[in-house]
């Protein structure tokens, strides 16, 4: 009798926590089609097990993997900022569509995140010389003073996602150049600078059939 009392104790358990994780999933899912989808059939579960009282479905693996996704999503979180206010309609437009949620962030709102994020995504404005075969016109308008320009303000950029970066934090620098200059260099530069910062891994990748060139570096603040 103890035996049963204490499995049916868990089942109320199970069902109490399947309930709950409802809310945040229906929020994570902003399409409402999604939302209905979510809701009826963790109803449908739920209502089935009650009817049958048969719970070994909430043992399957993939309902575990499910939750460790639904969590994942949850207690992880995304801001954006960019000057450009269409970039950002952008972002939400497609952050929607993929049912993620994204808040923006405002310019004056940016000293508040002090040392606040464990990761900084830096797409940084460059040349764009990674992408000229889709815009050949632009390499006739890049002179030196213009590359001059853009390494002063990724210089600015860094030194600001530095500031809301956590101890050990990764800081993720990006251009869709291939100069060495908007690359490597202003890496090498910034952590020579600020020797907190080591480099976990960079790479080029240069244009092919299948997208642009772009640079990538990966550093990691060291506590």
């Amino acid at each position: 009798m103890d035996i049963q009392k204490d499995i049916n104790n868990r089942n109320i358990i199970n069902l109490i926590s399947w309930l709950i994780s409802l809310i945040p999933i229906t929020l994570i899912f902003s399409n409402a089609i999604s939302d209905i989808i979510v809701v009826v059939c963790s109803l449908f579960f739920i209502f089935f097990s009650i009817k049958k009282n048969n719970w070994a479905w909430l043992n399957e693996n993939w309902v575990k993997i499910g939750l460790i996704i639904y969590f994942w999503l949850i207690i992880t979180s995304f801001f954006a900022y960019d000057k450009d206010k269409i970039k950002l309609e952008k972002l939400r437009f497609r952050a929607k569509k993929a049912g993620v949620y994204v808040d923006i962030i405002e310019k004056k709102e940016i000293s508040k995140f002090y040392k606040f994020f464990d990761c900084v995504v830096l797409d940084v404005p460059c040349s764009g010389s990674g992408a000229w075969s889709r815009n050949p016109q632009q390499k006739w308008r890049i002179t030196q003073k213009l590359i001059d320009d853009l390494i002063r303000l990724q210089f600015s950029l860094l030194n600001k996602a530095k500031t809301l970066l956590k101890d050990n934090g990764k800081l993720i620098y990006i251009t869709c150049s291939l100069l060495r200059s908007e690359n490597e260099s202003v890496i090498e530069s910034f952590i020579l600078k600020n020797p907190e910062f080591s480099i976990v891994r960079q790479k080029n990748y240069y244009p092919s059939e299948i997208g642009d060139g772009f640079y990538c570096a990966e550093l990691l603040k060291n506590n």
